[in-house]
Parts: structure tokens; sequence; C-alpha cells
């Protein structure tokens, strides 16, 4: 196999590639590398971390601090999938919560996958956090009644939306 990257900027396409791969599917990301005598070699990328491209060698360093070093001359190819589902995880879990203002401007109705004691925030657009609550699974009715008229930002977890309380 042949790299006719600069290592560095090889090991950042690499990298980008595993993170990207990571965070747009609820599957562990793996990265496989087929060896030219056949062989597969699967690693989780969740549990790298640090791969480079040094000395013309390949390097995964993994969290528990061993590491493995392949010759590229060796390496038929390098691919990354997405393999099974993490922790249990279902799709589920995975939904974006469903957030609606009440018509009287008083709550905001929250519906959805939300697992207990998952907290939101809420925003002013100056970026101060104006209120938070603490949500539970199923339904949730959030206090609005004390802010003024104008945008908002909603967060919770990795979802963010907007609202305009009237």
């Amino acid at each position: 196999m042949k790299f006719y990257a600069h290592p560095r900027k090889m090991t950042t396409v690499l990298f980008s590639l595993m993170l990207s791969s990571a965070y747009l599917t609820a599957q562990v990301p793996v990265m496989i590398i087929e060896m030219k005598n056949g062989t597969k070699i699967e690693r989780e990328i969740t549990n790298v971390s640090r791969l480079a491209i040094d000395n013309n060698d390949l390097s995964l360093v993994f969290l528990s601090s061993a590491a493995e070093t392949y010759n590229p001359a060796d390496i038929e190819k390098i691919y990354f999938e997405n393999v099974g589902t993490p922790l249990g995880l279902n799709e589920e879990l995975l939904q974006s919560p469903v957030i609606n203002a009440a018509s009287n401007g008083k709550s905001l109705n929250i519906t959805g996958i939300i697992c207990d004691n998952t907290p939101l925030y809420i925003y002013a657009l100056n970026g101060s956090c104006v209120a938070s609550e603490i949500l539970n699974s199923g339904y949730n009715n959030v206090d609005i009644s004390d802010l003024a008229q104008g945008l908002y930002i909603v967060k919770i977890n990795d979802f963010t939306t907007k609202f305009i309380k009237r």
C-alpha cells in the first residue's frame, strides 16, 4: 500500500473519517485493516487513543496504552464500518424530542424519548441561561410564564431548537 499524503495529513484524514463514522450512526465504528495475506484486523475506534503514520509504519495506540504497529507494505486496504449496537441502545433512544409552545404562551410541551433526569436549558439570544429544568421520560410540561416575549433557544443534551414566546 502506498501513502501519497503527508503522514500528518493522512492521520488527520483518518481521524476525520473515524469521527464522522462515530457520530453519524447508532453503531460502533470499527477500523478494518485488510492485510495482503488475507488477514482482517478489526479494532473499535472508540478504544483507539492515537493513530499515526510514523517512520513508514501505521501505529495504533489504545486507551489501555497497548500499541500495535503495521507495515504499510503488508496492508491491502484500510476502511471503516459500523458494527452492532452499543450498550443496548435502540433506535427509540436516538429520536429527537418534540417541543411545542402551548397556545397560551405559558408552557412548553415536550414529548419524545428522553431519559429520566435529562437536563433542559433555555437560553435568551444574548446567550444567558434564563431557565433550566430536569426532564423525565415521556411527557414533560415546562413553565415559561416568567419569560418575556421573544425568541429563545432550547437545549436538551445534544438536541437544540428554538421557540418563540408570544
